[in-house]
């Protein structure tokens, strides 16, 4: 979570939407996720930014500050 700078229940809620790397299983009580995982979802969101800002500027919108 601290890679993410997300909140627990955030970052539970996503992976219950199917929109972050599910949890594996660490011993009876804790759980981990897959660092290369949550990796690829950072990168990923960082390729929806730079998409998106693309996007922007062929249609003419302004960005937010």
């Amino acid at each position: 979570m601290k890679r993410t700078g997300l909140g627990r229940s955030t970052v539970y809620a996503e992976v219950a939407r199917r929109r972050f790397p599910s949890p594996v299983r660490l011993t009876a009580r804790s759980v981990g996720w897959v660092e290369s995982e949550v990796v690829d979802w950072i990168d990923q969101r960082i390729r929806d930014r730079i998409d998106m800002k693309h996007v922007n500027q062929l249609v003419g919108v302004d960005e937010a500050p």
